[in-house]
């Protein structure tokens, strides 16, 4: 089946929320800030899930960054390779590399736990044409905030043409670019 990075992003602030998510593109009018749309006459926001069904994906989108050997855990556990769009190896010295160092620690501290702690996910991988050589690989996911009361932030990611032969998969290649976009959030989060 199709679908967009839309889609893949909607679905994960929905499986995050609990319930139905429906975007906006404009959140003011001048000096007037605009709700979110209310939905439509006999339409309800609920989701029509158990709620067991739903913590049990929750807690296998959270594994999928956190847990050993999962598909995106190695990647999370990692360096950024791009922090607020400067190259990470250029900037570790400074600012930048402390706050990065403080989301990274492998244990909570001042009650702040690491990335891959507050990062759901599902990563994913398909073959277009069987055999063709290149595949698409995706990532979408939310992040919970870094402090209490923050919000959540959702987000999908698929790039098409990766290279099979060379191991690039959508865990690898999209996991690492949400994964770079999440940690730059939280560097800019205070």
């Amino acid at each position: 089946w199709s679908t967009s990075t839309m889609h893949l992003a909607l679905s994960s602030a929905t499986i995050a929320k609990g319930a139905k998510v429906r975007p906006y593109i404009i959140a003011g009018w001048g000096r007037e800030r605009l709700g979110s749309p209310k939905p439509p006459a006999g339409d309800s926001d609920q989701l029509n899930i158990r709620a067991d069904l739903l913590a049990a994906i929750r807690l296998g989108m959270k594994a999928v960054t956190e847990a050993p050997g999962a598909t995106a855990s190695g990647v999370y556990a990692a360096e950024p390779v791009m922090i607020l769009g400067e190259e990470y190896a250029k900037v570790k010295g400074g600012d930048i590399g402390k706050r990065v160092a403080a989301i990274r620690q492998a244990n909570a501290k001042n009650g702040v736990k690491p990335i891959w702690c507050r990062a759901y996910g599902k990563t994913g991988t398909a073959d277009p044409k069987k055999g063709g050589g290149y595949n698409s690989g995706w990532f979408t996911g939310w992040k919970e905030p870094l402090n209490a009361g923050g919000r959540r932030f959702a987000i999908a990611c698929m790039v098409s043409h990766l290279d099979l032969a060379a191991g690039r998969f959508g865990g690898r290649v999209c996991g690492s670019i949400v994964r770079d976009i999440m940690f730059s959030l939280e560097t800019m989060e205070r």
